[in-house]
């Protein structure tokens, strides 16, 4: 599990062994039911990146467009088989005429991405990702991760403790700032050690596609490379105590945190909640089209309701998972 994951399950597991205290000195605590006054609230909102191309509908780009005003699916002045604004030919279509080319080159001569190009974007994203994975050369990686998670939500008993708890859970979130040599795929001072282990996605190859966004832009840098931006589509992961669902669009280039599968023995989480309401992420590379930064903002909230035995307790939390990676080479 990924450093920041473990810190927040033990956050949970601290909340929860907190309430079971509390509930096994107090003779009319069991199953006390959660508070009103403390709900989710979702922290550290990033602001609005500068130059982003808004997409609402980049989920459907590759079947709606064309569909709008008085355009029809089967004819018309504007329709997706023919006129003047169709999709297939004419004077501003995606194929032809005198629209604007999928590519362009940077000040370098670099290919990238042409503004508003979504499928190229998530294309490039993936392939800087992944090339930096397989990559056999000499580079060095500087991570730096900072995780912030209060509790939100407690049961009346227990709210008093918010505060002493957001505390301690504060106390152990430190920031993680790590530096790793990386020669031929290999940590140069722990073999065991693969240039993907400090990269996310953890164990795969990134995959994101147009499906997963709501928002992508790119901009060129001032060395002739490039950033591309994108925020994935908001959604929830969900755990009843026996199957849990995966937060799949963010999954595509991140680890984010599903409850239902952490391990916080003793205890038991029956049943959660983590909501994302999507997630940044940014790839910056060089005139040679080598990743050399990646900067992750994951906001997240949630509720679990766990406990052990016959001590049950329902508990929000709130937080954001921020990460930067800044790569050289030699």
């Amino acid at each position: 599990m990924k450093q920041e994951l473990r810190v927040i399950a033990l956050a949970l597991a601290m909340a929860l062994i907190f309430l079971c205290g509390v509930a096994v000195g107090r003779t009319n605590v069991g199953t006390a039911a959660p508070s009103t006054d403390g709900g989710s609230q979702q922290v550290g909102q990033q602001s609005q990146q500068e130059e982003t191309t808004k997409a609402p509908s980049l989920a459907d780009q590759a079947g709606n467009s064309g569909n709008n005003g008085a355009a029809d699916n089967n004819g018309g002045a504007a329709d997706n088989n023919g006129g003047a604004a169709d999709n297939n030919g004419g004077a501003a279509d995606n194929n032809g005429g005198a629209a604007a080319a999928d590519t362009v080159k940077t000040s370098s001569g670099l290919e990238r991405p042409a503004d508003g190009n979504y499928a190229g974007m998530c294309e490039a994203y993936n392939k800087a990702i992944n090339d930096y994975r397989a990559y056999k050369g000499v580079v060095t990686l500087h991570k730096v991760e900072n995780t912030v998670v209060n509790i939100t939500e407690l049961p009346a008993v227990a709210k008093p403790l918010e505060s002493t708890l957001n505390g301690v859970i504060g106390n152990l979130v430190k920031p993680v700032d790590e530096t790793f040599t990386f020669e031929n795929g290999k940590d140069q001072n722990d073999p065991n050690r693969e240039i993907g282990h400090k990269m996310i996605p953890w164990g795969r190859d990134a995959k994101v596609t147009t499906a997963d966004l709501a928002e992508a832009s790119i901009k060129e840098n001032a060395d002739g490379g490039y950033t591309i931006t994108v925020k994935f589509v908001s959604e929830s992961a969900t755990f009843d105590g026996t199957t849990s669902t995966e937060p799949v669009h963010h999954m595509t280039a991140m680890d984010p945190l599903n409850l239902g599968t952490l391990d916080v023995k003793p205890l038991e989480i029956f049943s959660a909640e983590m909501t994302y309401p999507g997630a940044t992420t940014s790839v910056t590379v060089d005139s040679q089209g080598r990743l050399i930064k990646l900067e992750n903002k994951l906001p997240l909230e949630g509720k679990g309701n766990g406990g052990m035995g016959f001590i049950k307790a329902t508990i929000g939390i709130a937080g954001q998972m921020d990460s930067v990676y800044d790569i050289t080479y030699a």
